[in-house]
């Protein structure tokens, strides 16, 4: 049974899911079928993500896919990310701000957004408590993306 902190941690899990979808090129929304990608838990207590494309349940557990990849219908950086906050779902891992439309080179982003709905995406986002705060007066660029 879900506790009370996973449920809180699961509703904000959901709501980046939805920012994400509502911006840029807006992942985890699927038109045809007017549906957002979201999570849940099941019984076991395992974090469920329903595809927005396929409609179907994949466990994530341990950053691993319990079953087959078929009903995830999004690359390997959004499903790491998914990985992400599962974990944030489970165990209160907060995740790094670099997962959000990570950048690529001094004026590209990963996801193919675009500056302006990547800022847009940025400041809903890192609104939610799922983030860690930045460096105060951190001088180093941020490496490259490397999803864990």
């Amino acid at each position: 049974m879900a506790t009370l902190e996973q449920t809180q941690r699961l509703d904000q899990a959901n709501t980046l899911i939805g920012v994400i979808a509502a911006h840029g090129r807006r992942f985890f929304y699927n038109a045809r079928h007017d549906r957002t990608a979201q999570l849940s838990l099941n019984a076991k207590g395992q974090v469920v993500f329903t595809d927005d494309f396929t409609g179907q349940p994949t466990v994530f557990e341990g950053k691993v896919l319990e079953r087959a990849t078929v009903a995830f219908s999004h690359g390997g950086t959004l499903k790491h990310l998914i990985a992400h906050l599962a974990d944030y779902v489970r165990d209160g891992a907060p995740l790094h701000r670099g997962y959000i439309a990570p950048p690529m080179g001094d004026t590209r982003d990963l996801w193919g957004y675009g500056a302006t709905a990547v800022a847009a995406l940025h400041a809903a986002a890192f609104a939610l408590p799922i983030f860690t705060q930045p460096i105060a007066n951190a001088t180093k660029k941020p490496g490259r993306f490397r999803p864990r």
